[in-house]
């Protein structure tokens, strides 16, 4: 992807993650789990706030479990993290 292979690189990494939560909080939530998990997959942004995130609108689409899984990796993987409560 042209984003990715330039000096725009930055900008793309900020730009993912702005989308899913753009998408979060017009409640279009399977377009915000598919824009968290291209930011998880390539490593972009912190990603307690991406797991955090996901579980955060699993919880909203009423999946409950798929919503304790991030929650539980952030206690498991990150328990410094500010999402660790």
């Amino acid at each position: 992807d042209q984003w990715e292979e330039g000096g725009n690189v930055n900008y793309y990494k900020d730009a993912l993650v702005r989308l899913a939560d753009l998408y979060y909080v017009t409640k279009k939530y399977s377009l915000a789990i598919t824009y968290y998990d291209k930011d998880l997959s390539a490593r972009y942004s912190e990603p307690d706030y991406i797991i955090f995130q996901k579980g955060v609108v699993y919880n909203l689409s009423n999946q409950a479990g798929k919503a304790t899984e991030n929650f539980q990796l952030i206690i498991s993987k990150y328990p410094n993290s500010v999402y660790y409560d």
